[in-house]
């Protein structure tokens, strides 16, 4: 039977969280409808454990894929493979979502038909317990709209659902890390309609140790950023530029690139080599003009340029002053 949404939980090593994720998605009409794909990326803990005991009390619910590992584009690459759902959203099994509003999506869902579904989302900080909205619906269309009448668009895997049949052949990267930013673009590619609604379902945290978007976790995968980088520049040299859907998938690379030097900045103070891969990626950039001439807006980059990237480190240390005053 042909479920109405398909939710993939890519799991490594999650026991901590698995549980309290999967217990997120138990509503009443869960069992009409939504099917939940754990897919376990060869964990060494006891995730297929849990996920097992899911699938065994919920048999409707939940079904494990236990494979070996990949990475997590390897976890959505399995799910797409399998999906039945009308619809497909991600969501990683170190977060969860509020049950009263998946639940209002979910029923959204049942009678929708649109390509793209945007919802706000919040930031969970583990440390401090505190919960920042992320609106992503303000000053946006509540009806249906034409991606291409769009004037901007802010891509967050957390907060976007696909129709699947849109998506179906999408594929990732697999042993690759930051490939929700590839997830993102090639999905966002292959629509042509979206709707905006404002449920707060996706509940994202951070802070958590290991986690690759800390400063910790770049340091260690940061090849894996410029991999992806390159990636998504290749496939937006694909489209077509008259295109206004050209012009927004542009602008999200722009972001990524600028968020590619300023995280770089913020792993001066662990290795400080990294100055030179920084500059190998700005002469790398340079070969494709357009997105080097619109990085170079940014104030931070621009300074960068100017300083042969010497005041990589005056950069590194406002950023190490910035984290101070928020863990203080």
């Amino acid at each position: 039977m042909k479920k109405v949404l398909t939710v993939v939980i890519p799991t490594y090593n999650m026991e901590k969280y698995l549980a309290h994720c999967l217990e997120s998605f138990i509503f009443d009409e869960a069992e009409k409808g939504l099917e939940i794909l754990i897919v376990n990326d060869g964990s060494k803990d006891n995730s297929i454990n849990i996920a097992k005991s899911y699938e065994n009390k919920y048999p409707n619910i939940f079904k494990v894929i236990d494979k070996e590992n990949g990475g997590h584009g390897s976890t959505i690459n399995e799910a797409l493979k399998v999906a039945t759902g009308k619809y497909f959203k991600v969501v990683d099994a170190d977060d969860w979502v509020d049950t009263k509003e998946f639940e209002k999506l979910f029923k959204e869902l049942k009678i929708l038909e649109v390509d793209c579904v945007v919802c706000n989302y919040n930031l969970f900080y583990e440390h401090s317990n505190k919960v920042k909205k992320v609106d992503m619906c303000a000053n946006k269309p509540l009806d249906i709209v034409k991606i291409e009448s769009l004037s901007d668009f802010a891509f967050a895997m957390h907060s976007i659902t696909f129709k699947t049949e849109k998506i179906k052949k999408v594929r990732l990267q697999e042993h690759c890390f930051y490939v929700d930013v590839e997830y993102n673009l090639y999905s966002f590619a292959n629509c042509d309609t979206i709707k905006y609604i404002p449920f707060l379902v996706y509940q994202y945290r951070l802070g958590r140790m290991g986690q690759s978007v800390s400063p910790q976790g770049f340091f260690k995968h940061r090849l894996d950023r410029i991999k992806v980088c390159n990636n998504i520049i290749t496939f937006l040299n694909l489209l077509n530029k008259k295109e206004n859907k050209y012009k927004l998938i542009s602008s999200d690379v722009v972001n990524v690139l600028i968020y590619t030097y300023k995280d770089y900045i913020a792993i001066y103070n662990f290795d400080k080599k990294v100055k030179y891969e920084l500059k190998e990626f700005d002469a790398w950039l340079k070969q494709y003009e357009d997105l080097y001439n619109e990085t170079y807006k940014n104030k931070v980059i621009k300074a960068l340029r100017a300083s042969n990237f010497e005041k990589i480190k005056y950069f590194n240390r406002i950023f190490l002053f910035k984290q101070f005053i928020k863990k203080y």
